[in-house]
This record gives C-alpha cells, sequence and structure tokens, in this order.
C-alpha cells in the first residue's frame, strides 16, 4: 500500500520502489494500492481490510518517521482457506539514502516470508492444485543477485542548496489613520541546510489611500528591505509550513498636495523594522512552488505624518502585511 497521496510526511518512496523490485524477483504478483484516509495509524487499521477486499494473501506497508531515523514496516498475511490472518509491526531504522533503502526494503521481505510461514497457506485454483508443503521440489538453489534500486523521481526529493526567486501581492495595514495599502514584494531565497532556509526580500507600495485631514491632503508610501531566517516544519509532500523572523530598513516618504496658498512640501524618513512570519507553501513540483503568508511587526520608530506640525496619523505599531504569491527554483 503507498501512502504518498495520504501521507506524504512518513512516504518512503525510495524502500518502496525496491520493495517492489524483491517482491518482483520472487515471481509474486503485487497490485499497488493508494491509501485513503489521514494518518499513518488509520493505514495500518485498513491493511487487513485491504487484503480481503483485494483477495491477497498480504497487504505490506512501509514507512518512515519524519524527522528522525526510524521506519516500520507493516504486514497483514491471509490464510485463504480457513480465514486466519496475523499481523505484524516491525520498527527499523531509516538510513538515508539508496543502501538504506534498500535495507529496510530486505527486512519487510523477511518479515513478510515469517509471516507466511507462520499460516497454513495453500494454493487455490480450478484443478484444486495441492497445498504448497505436499509438493515436493528438486531443484539447485540459485543464488539470486542483488537488486538495484530504481531511481527515485527527483520531483519526490528536495535537494539543499536551492535559490528561489518569489514575486507576491502584499496587502499591509496598521492602525493609526493611514488605512490599508496594496503592494508588492520581490523575494530571494537560499537553503544552504535541510529545514532551514534565508531570504531576502524588498516590499514596496503600489497603491494608498491619500491622507486628508481639515482640507490638507497628503500622499503616503513605503519600501521596505528585510531579511528572514525560516524554519520548514516538513522537506517532503506538498505542504510547506514554516515560521521565521526577520529585520531590516524601512523607508517612508510622505508629500503634501500644494495649492494656490499651501506650499508642497516632500519629506522621507528611514526607521527599523522587526517582525516575524508564519507561511504555508504548496510544493506543486520540485521547481515551483505557491505561497501565502501573514507578517507582523514594529517600525521603531513609528512613522508619523503632520500638518503645520500636528500629527494626524502614524503608522508602524504594529504594521500587518498578507501576501499571496509563486516561487521558482533554480537549483
Amino acid at each position: 500500500m503507498s501512502i504518498e497521496e495520504c501521507c506524504p510526511p512518513h512516504a518512503w518512496p525510495e524502500a518502496q520502489e525496491v520493495l517492489l523490485d524483491e517482491l518482483a524477483a520472487m515471481y509474486v504478483e503485487v497490485e499497488k494500492v493508494d491509501g485513503v484516509g489521514a494518518g499513518v495509524t488509520e493505514q495500518r487499521a485498513n491493511l487487513g481490510v485491504i487484503a480481503k477486499e483485494k483477495g491477497a494473501v498480504c497487504a505490506i506497508m512501509i514507512t518512515r518517521e519524519p524527522q528522525t531515523d526510524r521506519g516500520a514496516v507493516d504486514l497483514w498475511t491471509v490464510d485463504k482457506r480457513s480465514g486466519s490472518s496475523v499481523a505484524r509491526h516491525l520498527s527499523l531504522r531509516a538510513e538515508e539514502g539508496a543502501q538504506g533503502a534498500a535495507i529496510a526494503a530486505i527486512k519487510a521481505v523477511e518479515a513478510l516470508r515469517a509471516g507466511l510461514q507462520e499460516l497454513d497457506l495453500h494454493i487455490e485454483g480450478p484443478d484444486e492444485t495441492p497445498a504448497i508443503e505436499d509438493v515436493a521440489v528438486d531443484a539447485p538453489v540459485v543464488k539470486k543477485e542483488p537488486v538495484v534500486p530504481r531511481p527515485v523521481d527527483e520531483s519526490d526529493r528536495d535537494t539543499n542548496s536551492v535559490l528561489g526567486l518569489g514575486l507576491a501581492g502584499v496587502g499591509m495595514g496598521s492602525p493609526g489613520g493611514i488605512g490599508g495599502m496594496f503592494g508588492a514584494q520581490i523575494s530571494l531565497a537560499w537553503q544552504p541546510v535541510r529545514l532551514l532556509s534565508t531570504q531576502a526580500d524588498v516590499c514596496f507600495s503600489v497603491w494608498v489611500h491619500d491622507i486628508d485631514e481639515g482640507g490638507s491632503q497628503s500622499s503616503f508610501d513605503i519600501a521596505a528591505f528585510r531579511a528572514w531566517a525560516q524554519l520548514e516544519f516538513f522537506d517532503r509532500g506538498v505542504f510547506r509550513p514554516s515560521m521565521g523572523i526577520g529585520a531590516g530598513p524601512v523607508v517612508a516618504w510622505a508629500q503634501g498636495a500644494g495649492g494656490e496658498d499651501v506650499e508642497s512640501v516632500k519629506d522621507r524618513v528611514t526607521v527599523a523594522y522587526l517582525g516575524g512570519t508564519v507561511q504555508l507553501g504548496f510544493a506543486l513540483t520540485r521547481w515551483f512552488r505557491l505561497r501565502l503568508g501573514v507578517k507582523v511587526g514594529a517600525l521603531l520608530p513609528a512613522v508619523e505624518v503632520s500638518f503645520a506640525g500636528r500629527k494626524v496619523a502614524e503608522m508602524g505599531l504594529p504594521l500587518i502585511e498578507g501576501f499571496a504569491g509563486a516561487e521558482v527554483y533554480f537549483f
């Protein structure tokens, strides 16, 4: 039973491919069935149901625990004649790479053989073929060559040191009278080690409602230049939640609307930004992701807008951003 679709963090596609090769070398007819449900525990409970529905003598599932070096093999063997069955759960060490996958698959085959030996299994057919244990075979023992693991689709595996470029639309807001803003964000991400990534982004306002107070008006715009450190919770599967912290300078500028008796004044200020973020990535392929996120931070000090020395609005305590965008990874 494959759990790549229902439980991606627990799937072990490399070991599963080697296991299919080992069973094929034993001339065992195998049908790959996708698991249904959410959670490895539920999939283990479904093994017996799947074996009976498919009329199989055995249902097998191989998994590994995310972020650990532990894996497991679950077996459900059924005696077609007596209806008795045996369930087995084998815990093993999930080593990385092709060698670890091969070792896990071989242990799964050994557990399968042991489970079959515990049952009174027979081959049944229209001609009533005698039970397996009643057939004597006089044939030389042939040493089977080790099976070389099949190459795994690279879309199922992430590689460290990846570089990504992202573009997103941003909605920004802060209490204080300036109101909501809409902008764009360009980001550059680099993942030096597994589960840890760094990111630099430039976020700038595109549309901001003008500040209007007592007949006076002023535009307002900002541009943020920030660096982030983010921790991903999973590096496999479609869903990639993460959280992180960031800091950097923010430039804000405003320009009053001039008139017959009013002089237009333009002012610009640079302040510091400090904040955190929670994000959810959707890894559609190895090279392309969609990303949603929220950033909550503060401008230190807060940016104030004044008309004739009188404060009419401020921004930055806190500054809240929501964004949605796409990322492309190059290598």
